[in-house]
C-alpha cells in the first residue's frame, strides 16, 4: 500500500515483523482518521498505540472477547 505525502515513518530498515489483521469497515475507518489526524502511518500509528497500552499496564490487556465455547462431539464406538 502506497505511503500518503507527509505522515511520519518508521525510521529505514528498523527491524519489524508482519502483523496481518482483518477488521471492520468501521475500525478500518476509524484507524484511519486517527493516523491521519496524528500524522503518522498506520503502521506506526498501530504500533504506537499497542507499545503505549503496554507500557502503561505493564502488558496488552486481556480482553473479554466472548469467545463461543467449543463443544465436543460425540463420536460413535467403531
Amino acid at each position: 500500500m502506497a505511503m500518503e505525502p507527509g505522515r511520519t515513518r518508521r525510521r529505514v530498515n528498523a527491524p519489524t515483523v508482519l502483523l496481518q489483521v482483518r477488521v471492520d469497515p468501521e475500525i478500518f475507518e476509524l484507524v484511519n482518521q486517527a493516523a491521519a489526524a496524528s500524522g503518522a502511518a498506520k503502521a506506526l500509528y498501530m504500533q504506537t498505540l499497542l507499545r503505549d497500552l503496554a507500557e502503561t499496564g505493564g502488558r496488552l490487556p486481556v480482553l473479554d472477547i466472548g469467545r463461543p465455547l467449543l463443544e465436543e462431539l460425540p463420536i460413535p464406538a467403531a
